[in-house]
């Protein structure tokens, strides 16, 4: 407020009040003595995200079985990564998710400086330091207070509530199908009120009114090669030909990575 006023600057004290109170900042005795919550978490928005485990009964031949499923949240873009899925979590699975997390090359917490979790004795002191070793600090929440970790808990509310509790699920692979599918969705399709009602991850260039040449050659050999009953030479070249355009659409955002990866199981002889 002095400097201001040295420019020529003249600010009444509710202008400051109000600029301080618009960027989460505390008048300045009070400043370097407590943050809130939510203060902190505005603050470091882009270097800090959550994590959590949810459970999911499976049926499987022998009976009911209880899946553990670890998940990660970018708590400013809300990505979300399923870090693993199990049935009984141990210290050693826990040490090889941490170096999945920070691997240099695609780990989920690469530039993350923090990762909030609860008072789980399943994030044992050497998944703790093997992210700490990698920059990541961890921050233990107190007990009984989910308010806390309320963007990791208002997913695992949005994946029961949307997907899994509506499955009677036969399996791990069940299981692990009705996850990535709905993680899918989750970034791809669902707006998020968070986000001011954004999507997370833009969907592929959806094709022009006037069919793309590419897509029209590709939908003609996709119907060849269905009328095709036997393997022959040319069964074979109409596969090329498919997985060819397959591979240029990708490359052009007509098709997902999903997408791609289903259509190589469908196109194996």
């Amino acid at each position: 407020m002095i400097v201001l006023g040295n420019l020529g600057h003249v600010l009444a004290r509710n202008t400051i009040k109000r600029i301080l109170r618009e960027h989460g900042l505390e008048p300045a005795p009070l400043r370097g003595r407590r943050m809130p919550w939510a203060t902190f978490l505005k603050a470091h928005l882009g270097s800090i995200s959550a994590t959590d485990f949810f459970t999911v009964e499976v049926l499987t031949l022998g009976g009911l079985v209880r899946y553990f499923v670890l998940f990660v949240i970018d708590i400013e873009t809300r990505r979300v990564q399923i870090a693993g899925i199990v049935r009984q979590p141990h210290g050693a699975w826990m040490k090889q998710i941490a170096r999945n997390l920070t691997d240099n090359v695609d780990g989920f917490l690469v530039g993350k400086r923090y990762l909030i979790h609860d008072r789980d004795p399943l994030f044992t002191d050497e998944f703790r330091e093997l992210l700490r070793a990698a920059g990541v600090n961890c921050l233990k929440l107190p007990a009984h207070s989910p308010n806390l970790n309320a963007f990791a808990e208002r997913f695992v509310l949005s994946i029961k509530s949307e997907c899994l509790d509506k499955l009677v699920l036969l399996g791990e692979r069940h299981l692990r199908l009705a996850i990535t599918e709905f993680i899918e969705h989750y970034h791809l399709e669902r707006h998020h009120q968070g986000l001011d009602n954004q999507l997370i991850t833009l969907p592929p260039l959806a094709p022009t009114t006037a069919m793309d040449p590419l897509i029209r050659t590709f939908a003609k050999n996709v119907r060849a090669l269905r009328l095709s009953q036997k393997v022959t030479q040319k069964k074979l070249a109409l596969r090329a030909r498919i997985t060819t355009s397959y591979l240029s659409m990708l490359e052009r955002g007509l098709l997902s990575p999903h997408r791609y990866q289903q259509s190589r199981r469908w196109l194996a002889p």
